[in-house]
C-alpha cells in the first residue's frame, strides 16, 4: 500500500503507468454518504469527458455482469478510504490485494470486494486489480463531498485524462 499527497509527482508517475497498461476503471461508492461517493464522482467526470469506466453504486457486485462484459483484464478500482495516517484527500494505492483489509474501505459493499474479484478472474477478468483510494473525511449522511475530498476527486480526474492523452500520443 502506499500513500500519496496530492499533487505528487510519485502519484502522476504511478497512475500513468496503469493507464498506459491499460486498465478499466471502475468506480464504487454511495450517493448518500458524503466522501464515499467520491468513486462516483470521478467515474461520472471520467464518463463526461468520454473515457471508459463503469459506475458500481454501492458495490462491486452491483456491476459485475458490467464488468465480466467489458473483458477487462486489468481494472482500477476506485473506492472511498480510511487509512491510518493519512490525510483527507490522499490518494491510495493497493497493487497487492493481499494487503486488502476490509477496515481501510469505507465500506458500502454487501459482498466483500476480494470475493467479488476472486469471481470476476475465475471468469478471466481482472488478472491484474488495483484499489486507488480517496481518503475520506466525512462519511456520515448526506450529499455534500468534503473540499479535501472534491479536489482530489477533481485532480485524479484531470490526471487519468492527462496520462490518456500522453498515451495517445506515444501510440500515433
Amino acid at each position: 500500500m502506499k500513500v500519496f499527497p496530492q499533487y505528487s509527482r510519485a502519484l502522476e508517475e504511478e497512475v500513468c503507468s496503469y493507464v498506459k497498461a491499460g486498465y478499466l476503471t471502475a468506480c464504487i461508492g454511495s450517493p448518500l454518504r458524503q466522501d464515499d461517493r467520491a468513486g462516483l464522482e470521478l467515474c461520472r467526470t471520467l464518463m463526461e469527458k468520454g473515457l471508459p469506466t463503469v459506475v458500481c453504486e454501492y458495490g462491486l457486485e452491483n456491476c459485475i455482469e458490467e464488468l465480466i462484459n467489458s473483458n477487462a483484464k486489468r481494472i482500477a478500482i476506485v473506492d472511498a478510504v480510511m487509512t491510518p495516517g493519512a490525510r483527507p484527500g490522499d490518494i491510495v494505492i493497493i497493487n497487492d490485494l493481499n494487503e486488502l483489509d476490509n477496515e481501510f474501505l469505507v465500506t458500502t459493499h454487501s459482498v466483500p470486494l476480494t470475493a467479488i474479484i476472486k469471481i470476476l478472474q475465475s471468469q478471466g477478468m481482472a488478472l491484474e486489480t488495483i484499489i486507488l483510494g480517496i481518503q475520506v473525511k466525512e462519511i456520515g449522511l448526506g450529499l455534500e463531498i468534503s473540499s479535501e475530498v472534491e479536489r482530489a476527486v477533481s485532480y485524479m480526474a484531470q490526471l487519468i485524462e492527462k496520462c490518456v492523452k500522453e498515451n495517445l500520443r506515444i501510440c500515433f
